[in-house]
């Protein structure tokens, strides 16, 4: 199976340069997963929580913890609706001249996608575990890109392969990991974006959509009218309150 630049050989514990397997991780949409899963390959993305802790793929059994990217749920909303809204309906200069309204705020509530994440998050936030999950912020990695992969080689630091049974680490040397930030920067990622009119168009290895990255840096609260901000706060304050923001 190719899952990007590791490739599962059969053993599923050999990859890309001898590495082992990539690191199991839960990556919410529009929290930068596509970006970690580029540079760690990071498998599970697509999954709920429950299935990657107690599934049959049990990682944790082997002394792996589960990663988990996380963003504050006020801008993972924000930028569902800029991508999977305004841009799939081609209305995405709207995003610059427009706030989010408290119908905009359902209408990305209502997203499948958004409540299975939705439900994930809390699964993790509210049986917060140190023994089982390893946590990557948004706000302090898209400061330094090299934090992705100090996590993912604490995350596996007990790791024990499945059919092995020897002890196997994730660590990945400085000089790979310059290549990887540079090849898959914010810079060559939005110049691929831009071949995409709108969100619904995307291609190749590195699932960079239309609209895909945000050309400014927002904060939520630029983004939402008053109303919008209470409404979420009426919503998702208790889970907000416990991942930290």
């Amino acid at each position: 199976m190719d899952i990007g630049r590791f490739k599962d050989t059969g053993s599923n514990e050999q990859a890309h340069n001898n590495l082992p397997e990539p690191p199991w991780t839960f990556c919410p949409g529009r929290t930068g997963a596509t970006l970690v899963f580029q540079l760690i390959g990071g498998n599970g993305r697509g999954h709920q929580t429950h299935d990657l802790m107690y599934g049959e793929n049990n990682f944790l059994k082997r002394g792996h913890k589960l990663i988990v990217n996380y963003r504050d749920i006020r801008d993972m909303i924000v930028s569902r609706w800029r991508t999977e809204i305004l841009s799939t309906e081609g209305r995405h200069d709207l995003y610059y001249s427009t706030k989010m309204t408290v119908h905009d705020i359902n209408l990305v509530r209502a997203q499948g996608g958004f409540v299975r994440d939705l439900e994930g998050l809390s699964e993790v936030v509210f049986n917060w575990d140190k023994d089982s999950y390893m946590p990557l912020r948004f706000e302090i990695w898209n400061k330094d890109y090299n934090h992705i992969f100090d996590v993912a080689k604490k995350a596996c630091e007990g790791y024990v392969g499945k059919i092995s049974g020897i002890k196997r680490g994730f660590d990945v040397p400085i000089g790979r990991r310059q290549e990887l930030i540079e090849k898959y920067s914010r810079d060559s990622n939005f110049k691929i974006q831009s071949v995409y009119e709108d969100f619904t168009k995307w291609g190749g290895d590195r699932m960079i959509h239309g609209h895909h990255i945000n050309k400014e840096t927002t904060d939520w609260r630029e983004k939402m009218t008053e109303d919008a901000q209470k409404h979420c706060k009426r919503l998702f304050g208790k889970l907000i309150k416990a991942m930290g923001y």
